[in-house]
């Protein structure tokens, strides 16, 4: 019976000295998964930082090759945006003259419209040709320098800036037949000009830079001057196409139809 009591009574101090071990145990145990989540937490984190920042390198290295894959339509693209820009001006400019009843530049858009309106096919070709060739022939010879590369830029601003600033006068001063005209006869023509002017920019800037990189760089790909001057024939034989369009579209509607 004292054996008994004995044996009992050492059962139960060995029950209390292992149930506070299986206690820490369990903290030990739920402490680790605690740590375990917080790691694998930061290694989703890690991971998700590092994707984000391969894609974005991706991304910045596929447009440098497409930037160096098609110099060509990234040029077109910014040539016609500073087009945009000088239509854009030109607008701004009649409307700013009208408030101000400016008369020169009234007076200059009018000689303009008279000269279409009453002059033969023959004069008119000549007049739009001599107009065409000398935002060509400029910016053919700015494309020598390897400087003057920035300010081939202002010629399609030009080029824009005469149209916003003719299409809106005629308008806006004749209403009705002034739209008709340039919805039918005006804008369809300044779009095949705008085309061989773009060429005609994007051409020249591009052949100025290349003399910089090669006076910059000896290595650097051989300058055509022989290819350079026959894009540049292909672009007038363009223009002088656009000029014939312009003035027989312009001399039969003004043979029908006035403003």
């Amino acid at each position: 019976m004292t054996e008994r009591i004995l044996n009992q009574s050492i059962f139960s101090l060995e029950k209390e000295k292992v149930e506070p071990k299986e206690t820490n145990l369990g903290e030990k145990i739920e402490e680790n998964n605690n740590i375990l989540m917080n790691i694998n937490n930061l290694q989703k984190d890690i991971k998700e930082d590092t994707e984000a920042m391969i894609d974005k390198e991706v991304i910045t290295n596929n447009i440098k090759i497409n930037v160096n894959r098609n110099p060509n339509f990234f040029m077109n693209i910014a040539v016609s945006v500073i087009i945009i820009v000088g239509v854009s001006a030109g607008i701004a400019c009649v409307y700013y003259s009208q408030n101000k009843n400016i008369e020169f530049l009234n007076t200059w858009i009018e000689k303009i419209i008279f000269k279409r309106s009453n002059n033969d096919f023959i004069y008119m070709f000549y007049d739009v040709v001599i107009s065409s060739m000398s935002y060509i022939s400029a910016a053919f010879i700015l494309g020598f320098s390897p400087i003057f590369s920035p300010v081939i830029g202002i010629i399609p601003f030009l080029k824009g800036f005469s149209i916003g600033l003719i299409t809106t006068y005629i308008y806006m001063h004749y209403k009705f037949s002034g739209f008709i005209y340039s919805t039918i006869v005006d804008m369809p023509l300044n779009i095949i000009s705008i085309f061989a002017i773009i060429l005609a920019v994007r051409e020249a800037m591009k052949f100025s830079d290349n003399i910089y990189k090669t006076i910059k760089n000896k290595k650097y790909q051989p300058i055509s001057i022989r290819r350079y001057i026959m894009k540049f024939i292909i672009i007038l034989i363009i223009a002088i196409g656009a000029s014939f369009l312009n003035a027989l579209m312009n001399s039969t509607y003004f043979e029908y139809f006035s403003l």
